[in-house]
């Protein structure tokens, strides 16, 4: 058969506006009323001059709208609800039997015949076909046994296919995420190498990295504190001590510290007093090596004198500008009569020497840039 060859549907049961009569469980005597148990009676069969009857039209019309009507009720898919008389009559549904819930979607498959029990009242015997099928939208919340999906599934195995129960278990592989790892648990995070664990530990007042006892290492913390956050005030402990405190910072009393910044390190290291010294008369010096801390000593500028040139001399002529080294050397007379010149022992910064050279100091202050220089005092 083929699917081409479906029957034609008819939509209106036979007779619906005709005359019909309700059929009766059984003909009575002598009556040619057609019923459920004698069909027609035998005197709608006999000649109707031999004192027969012929049979009723109401009686066929009833027939064929009842039969009509449950096939117009097959070709609209329809499937029937639990009928508790209808069950009674049939002495039960058989196996394989399919009807529809009380809820109008759910339907059972009888697992056994002459089934008499109402699934959608508990009854026994049935198998729920709808449950037997997964909701794409319920994402598995529909399955009636998890653990039991997760066993035949043996999700509970370990294998590179498998999932971690809910209580834990073991990776033998890398785990990555593009997302946070997030936990409640006061520890967290262990890794165990030799003789030694370490993780991290939170507890709402501080955050510590903690290690165990040499061979305990997937046991609890040891006594030691290797590291502790103050989560309120953000302060870092080592060893259970600041950091940089006084008694645990990296730079001795004396200590000198050039910042390229203005961070100050009385707040870098708590705990810890810097004195700036660019404000107590060493601004502006340069560095140097010694012995004697804080010692001071040279000069941005200085004064050449006659000790510092090199040997050398300097023209004279007679008569010239300024003080007289000698005014009484006699070299002869010239067209004026006189024989007597003065010359001079000074120095000018112009020919008719109104300018005295004055020797000002030469400054010798190299290129620089600044830092900010500290020094801890205490």
């Amino acid at each position: 058969m083929k699917r081409t060859e479906a029957p034609k549907k008819q939509p209106v049961p036979f007779a619906i506006g005709g005359l019909r009569e309700e059929l009766l469980p059984s003909t009575p005597a002598g009556g040619n009323t057609a019923s459920y148990i004698n069909g027609f009676p035998p005197i709608t069969m006999v000649q109707k001059n031999a004192g027969g009857l012929p049979p009723k039209g109401q009686d066929m019309n009833q027939i064929l709208y009842e039969l009509s009507n449950l096939s117009r009720w097959a070709s609209s898919g329809a499937i029937n609800s639990f009928d508790s008389s209808f069950s009674t009559g049939v002495a039960g549904y058989p196996k394989g039997a399919q009807i529809l819930g009380d809820d109008g979607y759910t339907i059972y498959i009888s697992k056994i015949d002459d089934n008499t029990s109402n699934p959608s009242t508990g009854g026994a015997g049935w198998f729920n076909q709808t449950n037997a099928y997964l909701m794409v939208s319920n994402n598995l919340s529909d399955l009636s046994d998890m653990a039991k999906a997760k066993e035949n599934l043996e999700l509970d195995k370990v294998g590179n296919y498998a999932a971690l129960p809910l209580t834990g278990g073991d990776l033998t592989g890398i785990v990555k995420t593009s997302a946070e790892i997030q936990s409640t648990s006061q520890d967290n995070f262990r890794m165990v190498n030799g003789e030694y664990g370490t993780f991290c530990r939170q507890d709402g007042n501080n955050f510590y990295l903690m290690q165990t006892a040499a061979g305990d290492q997937y046991g609890g913390y040891s006594d030691a504190r290797p590291m502790r956050v103050d989560l309120e005030t953000g302060i870092v402990y080592i060893n259970n001590a600041q950091p940089y405190s006084a008694n645990n910072c990296p730079f001795p009393v004396g200590y000198f510290m050039l910042m390229g910044s203005a961070s100050d390190p009385n707040v870098l290291y708590p705990g810890t007093t810097w004195q700036d010294m660019n404000a107590t008369g060493y601004d502006g010096r340069v560095l140097s090596l010694g012995y004697d801390a804080l010692g001071t000593g040279g000069s941005n500028q200085v004064t050449i004198n006659a000790d510092n040139l090199p040997d050398h001399s300097h023209k004279g002529g007679w008569g010239a500008p300024g003080a007289a080294y000698a005014n009484d050397l006699r070299t002869g007379t010239d067209n004026t009569g006189k024989y007597d010149r003065s010359m001079t022992n000074e120095t000018f910064t112009d020919a008719s020497g109104s300018n005295h050279v004055t020797n000002s100091p030469l400054n010798v202050t190299n290129a620089y840039v600044h830092v900010l220089g500290w020094m801890r005092t205490a």
